[in-house]
């Protein structure tokens, strides 16, 4: 299961919860990331459960990454998830979680903006 994707031009970092606590499978990883076209440098960290990669922007395949990651069997699918736009990251979220950040949202806006005005924001966000 994917937990964060973050991604630069150049750097790829993606946690993953089958790496999370587990040092054989981190041990392991790097070599098969290093043997992709295009990847310069491959991290692995078992206590977060992260890869960073750090690779060649004109030879790097993002396809070939999560078909390795499928291989390996630390993902479900492959080419499941892309490399998001630059800058952009992706996070797996709870309903809870999105409860709890919406009531906030709401009303922090009503206290600042009045509860017209808080209606309208939030329904043209949400």
């Amino acid at each position: 299961m994917l937990l964060d994707l973050h991604h630069v031009p150049g750097r790829l970092r993606v946690c993953l919860a089958m790496l999370k606590r587990n040092a054989p499978a981190a041990r392991e990883l790097p070599a098969a990331l290093l043997a992709i076209r295009g990847v310069k440098s491959a991290s692995v960290n078992s206590v977060t459960g992260s890869i960073i990669l750090h690779y060649d922007r004109n030879s790097f395949d993002p396809a070939v990454f999560w078909a390795i990651l499928h291989q390996l069997g630390y993902i479900d699918q492959p080419r499941a998830i892309p490399c998001p736009r630059p800058g952009k990251t992706i996070r797996k979220t709870s309903p809870a979680r999105d409860m709890i950040v919406k009531a906030l949202l709401e009303t922090l806006l009503e206290q600042w903006l009045g509860p017209s005005a808080a209606a309208l924001i939030i329904g043209a966000l949400i």
